[in-house]
């Protein structure tokens, strides 16, 4: 006699559109993931150098690479996206006060941005060689 969870599994797997689908995604994950690298690498051999916003945008896509990654495994898995802390209960408030602690970190940055880009007085580079 079999259980109702093996009977599930024997239907997932001879239902080919379900396993089409996740081969589907399986492979546009890890295509997601070369192919991301490889463009990232062709812009950097074409400017010769790597500028702040290369280099953001290089961190962003990495980091979305990895999230889709994850999500996959979740997905396959087929575990709720609680398992990794995502609870979407205060999703509103949440994305408020995200957009609140935009405004000042967004000024700090600048100001550390100005503060550090000044030239260091000759006074001051004295002090700091002794």
């Amino acid at each position: 006699m079999t259980t109702g969870a093996s009977n599930d599994k024997a239907s997932v797997e001879n239902n080919p559109t379900s396993h089409r689908k996740e081969q589907i995604v399986e492979v546009s994950v890890f295509l997601f993931l070369i192919v991301s690298s490889m463009i990232i690498s062709f812009f950097i051999v074409k400017q010769g150098s790597m500028s702040f916003v290369l280099i953001a945008l290089s961190t962003i896509l990495r980091d979305l690479t990895l999230v889709s990654l994850i999500l996959f495994f979740i997905w396959r898995n087929g575990e709720p996206l609680t398992v990794i802390g995502w609870r979407f209960k205060n999703i509103g408030n949440e994305a408020v006060l995200g957009m609140w602690l935009f405004i000042p970190i967004f000024f700090g940055a600048c100001l550390l941005e100005t503060n550090c880009t000044r030239p260091v007085s000759s006074f001051r580079q004295r002090r700091c060689l002794r």
